[in-house]
């Protein structure tokens, strides 16, 4: 014997040793899988082009720009349901989660469910512009920020909204006291 072929050396026991069945489920599952992943995803993206192009032509013809969502929470819903929206006036469409009726299909509640993702969803603003990425603008984070005390966060927020829209921002209300 050569020193190159030398004594056969035992197989490895182990993951190496047992046969791979995990292929033989796999592939039958691959001509439904594939297809029903490829209409999921066009189905997304024509809902997703369906609340932009909807937002777009039939707010944007009428002057309404702006989608604002905000909830029945004390700490902003006097601020965002009475100066904030009465600022923006006839360009905005005013979404509030908590009333009764919300989760009636429109199509404010579709580009809130569509673009308004999972975090910091609620109070936001979106603002929708012909030919433009749709601006999102999230109060959840500037809101608790104020309550503490730190009203910079909001009052930017604010500004940059306000300043998109070319409307003075409003002034911020007092910060509530802290509990003891």
């Amino acid at each position: 014997m050569t020193a190159a072929s030398g004594p056969k050396q035992p197989r490895p026991q182990g993951k190496l040793a047992t046969p791979s069945w995990g292929w033989l489920l796999i592939v039958p599952l691959v001509p439904v899988v594939l297809p029903t992943a490829l209409l999921v995803v066009i189905a997304y993206v024509a809902a997703w082009l369906a609340v932009h192009l909807g937002a777009r032509t039939i707010w944007c013809l009428r002057g309404r720009k702006v989608l604002l969502v905000f909830s029945d929470s004390p700490y902003w819903k006097e601020f965002l349901g009475g100066a904030v929206a009465s600022r923006l006036g006839h360009c905005a469409v005013v979404l509030n989660r908590s009333l009764p009726g919300r989760r009636r299909v429109t199509l404010a509640w579709l580009a809130y469910q569509q673009l308004g993702g999972c975090r910091d969803h609620c109070p936001l603003a979106m603002v929708f512009r012909p030919f433009q990425r749709t601006r999102i603008y999230r109060f959840h984070r500037p809101f608790l920020e104020w309550k503490h005390g730190k009203p910079e966060a909001l009052q930017e927020m604010l500004n940059a909204l306000f300043n998109d829209l070319q409307l003075a921002a409003p002034e911020l209300p007092v910060p509530p006291t802290p509990r003891v």
